[in-house]
Protein backbone atom coordinates (compact mmCIF):
# COMPACT_ATOMS: atom_id res chain seq x y z
CA UNK A 1 0.00 0.00 0.00
CA UNK A 2 1.41 3.48 -0.76
CA UNK A 3 2.47 5.46 1.66
CA UNK A 4 1.85 9.00 0.38
CA UNK A 5 2.54 12.50 2.04
CA UNK A 6 1.02 16.19 1.63
CA UNK A 7 3.88 19.04 2.01
CA UNK A 8 3.10 21.47 4.62
CA UNK A 9 5.31 23.88 4.15
CA UNK A 10 8.44 24.13 1.94
CA UNK A 11 11.80 26.53 1.65
CA UNK A 12 11.83 27.82 5.25
CA UNK A 13 14.59 27.47 8.27
CA UNK A 14 14.95 24.07 9.64
CA UNK A 15 13.66 26.12 13.09
CA UNK A 16 10.66 27.16 11.10
CA UNK A 17 9.91 23.51 10.10
CA UNK A 18 10.46 22.59 13.51
CA UNK A 19 8.12 24.76 14.83
CA UNK A 20 5.36 24.04 12.69
CA UNK A 21 5.34 20.44 12.91
CA UNK A 22 5.50 21.08 17.04
CA UNK A 23 2.49 22.84 16.44
CA UNK A 24 0.62 20.60 13.82
CA UNK A 25 1.32 17.39 16.01
CA UNK A 26 -0.38 18.57 19.04
CA UNK A 27 -3.98 18.02 16.69
CA UNK A 28 -3.20 16.05 14.28
CA UNK A 29 -4.73 12.21 14.03
CA UNK A 30 -4.53 10.00 11.54
CA UNK A 31 -7.95 9.53 9.48
CA UNK A 32 -9.05 7.62 6.92
CA UNK A 33 -8.90 9.38 3.09
CA UNK A 34 -10.35 8.42 -0.31
CA UNK A 35 -8.80 9.37 -3.46
CA UNK A 36 -10.74 9.65 -6.44
CA UNK A 37 -7.86 10.86 -9.27
CA UNK A 38 -3.97 12.37 -9.03
CA UNK A 39 -2.41 14.99 -10.53
CA UNK A 40 0.82 15.88 -10.25
CA UNK A 41 3.00 19.44 -11.89
CA UNK A 42 6.91 20.03 -12.47
CA UNK A 43 8.27 23.29 -10.88
CA UNK A 44 11.36 24.33 -12.95
CA UNK A 45 11.91 27.99 -11.28
CA UNK A 46 8.42 28.75 -11.89
CA UNK A 47 5.49 28.96 -12.99
CA UNK A 48 4.41 25.15 -12.13
CA UNK A 49 4.11 22.98 -15.25
CA UNK A 50 1.44 20.14 -15.17
CA UNK A 51 2.92 17.24 -15.67
CA UNK A 52 -0.44 14.33 -15.47
CA UNK A 53 -3.83 14.20 -14.16
CA UNK A 54 -5.60 10.48 -13.63
CA UNK A 55 -8.91 10.23 -12.38
CA UNK A 56 -10.02 6.63 -10.74
CA UNK A 57 -12.81 4.79 -11.90
CA UNK A 58 -14.50 1.61 -10.32
CA UNK A 59 -13.35 2.42 -6.36
CA UNK A 60 -14.53 0.10 -3.88
CA UNK A 61 -17.21 1.38 -1.44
Amino acid sequence: MPRLHVTVQNKVTPAAARELLADLSKSFRPASLEVTGLAAYHYRGGPWEPAFTRNFRGLRR
